[in-house]
This record gives C-alpha cells, sequence and structure tokens, in this order.
C-alpha cells in the first residue's frame, strides 16, 4: 500500500513576439506593458489501468522496498507525472531602441500513466477491495493536487511578471527570457512536488495503516 513517485519532465520552448512601436510614443514603452501577463494552464486527465497479475516481490521491488524484509507490498500506484511549460517574450521597441519584455507561459498538467497494482496474492473480494480503495486514495490526492496545484501557480506567475523588464537590445531580451522564467518556475514546480509527496505519505502514514488492517481483519 505505497505510491511510486517519479520527477516531472520540464520541456521548455522558445518563440518571441514583437509587437510594433511608433515614432509618437513615449520612450518609456514599458509602462505599456505593465497589463496581467498571459498565464495559462491547461490539465489534461488520465485514465486509471489497473493491474492483479503481480506478485508481492515484484510491488516491492517497484516501490524500492525490496530490501525491508518486515513490510509486504499488497498495493501500489504508480503515478508519471507530466508538467511541462512553454514560454514566449512579448517584447515592444521604443523609438529611442530601448527595448520592453514581459513573458507569456502555458504549462501543461497531467499524466502519462496512472497504474494501480494489487497483488495477485490477494485471493478473497473482501481484501482486494479494501486495498483497492486505499490505493484510490493515492490515484485521487495525485489528480486533484496536480489539478489544483497548477491552477494555483497561475497568481504568482502572473505578479511575477507582471512588471516588465527593460533591455538595450532584443538579443539581451531573447538571453533573460529563459533563466527569468525558469527562476520563477522552478520553486513553484518544487513546492508542488513536496506537497504531493507530503500529502502520499500521509495516506501511508501508520495510522492509515492501521485503519486499513482493522478493516481487513473484518473480512470473512
Amino acid at each position: 500500500m505505497t505510491t511510486h513517485l517519479t520527477k516531472f519532465a520540464l520541456f521548455l520552448t522558445l518563440a518571441i513576439i514583437q509587437t510594433p512601436a511608433h515614432a509618437d510614443e513615449p520612450n518609456n514603452n514599458c509602462a505599456q506593458l505593465a497589463q496581467p501577463t498571459l498565464v495559462r494552464v491547461i490539465y489534461t486527465d488520465v485514465a486509471n489501468t489497473e493491474d492483479y497479475t503481480q506478485s508481492i516481490t515484484y510491488l516491492k521491488a517497484l516501490s524500492g522496498r525490496a530490501m525491508d524484509q518486515h513490510h509486504s507490498v499488497y498495493g501500489l500506484t504508480h503515478a508519471t507525472p507530466k508538467l511541462d511549460y512553454e514560454f514566449k517574450a512579448v517584447i515592444s521597441s521604443s523609438p529611442d531602441g530601448k527595448v520592453c519584455m514581459v513573458p507569456e507561459v502555458t504549462i501543461k498538467a497531467g499524466f502519462s500513466d496512472m497504474q494501480v497494482y494489487l497483488a495477485k496474492e490477494l485471493q478473497d473480494n473482501c481484501r482486494k477491495q479494501i486495498i483497492r480503495e486505499h490505493e484510490f486514495e493515492h490515484v485521487s490526492a495525485w489528480k486533484s493536487h496536480m489539478r489544483a496545484g497548477t491552477k494555483l501557480m497561475e497568481l504568482p506567475l502572473k505578479n511575477a511578471f507582471a512588471q516588465p523588464r527593460q533591455y538595450d537590445s532584443i538579443s539581451q531580451a531573447e538571453q533573460d527570457l529563459r533563466p527569468w522564467v525558469q527562476s520563477v518556475m522552478k520553486p513553484l514546480v518544487s513546492r508542488l512536488m513536496e506537497n504531493i509527496t507530503t500529502t502520499q505519505r500521509s495516506i501511508d502514514s501508520s495510522f492509515s495503516y492501521g485503519n486499513v488492517e482493522n478493516r481487513l481483519r473484518t473480512c470473512p
């Protein structure tokens, strides 16, 4: 009764969108770009699959508990999360040659797969259903935290990119785009993973295991 965590894969793409500047505009075009930054969050769900053919030994190895002789793994949830983000630069050039830039960010979140394993040693339906319900607590936690956690990134990202940066050239803006976005995104992604890990561990706490074991004792 455990969950297997895998790391996020971060895929970054780069594009530049240049907005026209007019000769009668003031030199501080950055003030004109000081508007809410466009941040999109797209969450895509994935269907769960269930496997009842693997042994306790296999599940222990998959969970990383192969050397733990005092722990039997009757159920396991294996999730492969995906969190990709793409970013674009919105650039405006002022008549004096200065360049102003703000990023646009699109976050695509979801899972490559969500696999629930129940050990084949679970023969009776009563015990199998109890373990299955426990594993689906992991499934629910994964999906709800990914969906809500990435949505909660919107406001911090908009705040972080609300103030345009000014550069001497477009090439300077291009060079700064990736470090700027990454410096904001990495702590948010780390915090999301930490929250998910904490929640998953709470589902596998001693108290939770005790409740499951008490329910298993009621099976005929």
